[in-house]
């Protein structure tokens, strides 16, 4: 779910291997810019290269990266992926690519399969935003609208998701069933078109980033974002 992972420097060459580009010989996407967003901590991404390099970005909250063929923004170790999916779209709100990618730096144990064309189908290859969601409820695997402990304690929200979700998520109040077939990306990993990016003002994205509850590095407040991103977008109005 998050920027760090239990299993933060194994190497999945197993199952990348065969995504590999070479570096004389990439394979590029035309048809639609896009840009791979990814929040990373110490997790092994070899697997990025399946990629155009200039059409990834790598915010780092682990040891650096010295050195990487893809451009590293090192950030401080807050606010799990949600504070980072938020940094990258405040900061180039004006200049989106059609398609962004949003995922963690490991994703082999979250995907069907790791070859590029499973990849880019499920997550370059989209119209409006991917289908890689879940139809659940907004508080599953949750204690009364909670979740305080997640491979350890979590740093108090203040709130409880649904609070949150009516707050910060629905602010244009739509009927919203939030315990039949709400749609969540499972492990934030997802991609969503920049029309439904800017669906949103930057003000709200701000406002989001700048929540307190998410200024920990392990905020209870991040696991209410993931449940929320596809309704975050208006994916639910498209």
């Amino acid at each position: 779910m998050s920027d760090h992972h239990p299993k933060d420097d194994i190497t999945e060459r197993r199952n990348v291997a065969h995504s590999y580009v070479s570096d004389h010989h990439p394979i590029i996407f035309e048809e639609k810019p896009y840009k791979v967003v990814v929040a990373r901590y110490n997790e092994n991404v070899d697997w990025l290269r399946m990629f155009n390099r200039k059409s990834v970005i790598i915010y780092n909250k682990g040891r650096p990266l010295p050195e990487y063929p893809i451009e590293v923004i090192q950030l401080e170790n807050k606010g799990l992926e949600s504070a980072t999916y938020l940094r990258y779209i405040i900061d180039n709100y004006d200049n989106l690519p059609d398609i962004v990618f949003f995922t963690q730096g490991r994703i082999n144990d979250h995907v069907r399969e790791m070859s590029r064309d499973y990849i880019f189908r499920r997550y370059i290859e989209i119209d409006k935003f991917s289908k890689s969601f879940y139809n659940g409820r907004i508080n599953d695997g949750f204690t009364d609208n909670r979740l305080r402990v997640w491979n350890g304690e979590l740093a108090d929200a203040g709130m409880d998701v649904v609070q949150f979700f009516n707050e910060y998520v629905n602010t244009n109040k739509d009927e919203i069933d939030l315990y039949n077939n709400f749609k969540i990306y499972a492990a934030a990993i997802f991609s969503v078109s920049r029309d439904l990016i800017r669906s949103r003002p930057k003000e709200y994205y701000e406002r989001l980033y700048n929540m307190d509850a998410l200024k920990y590095q392990r905020p209870e407040v991040a696991h209410f974002f993931e449940r929320s991103w596809f309704y975050i977008f208006n994916c639910h109005k498209a």
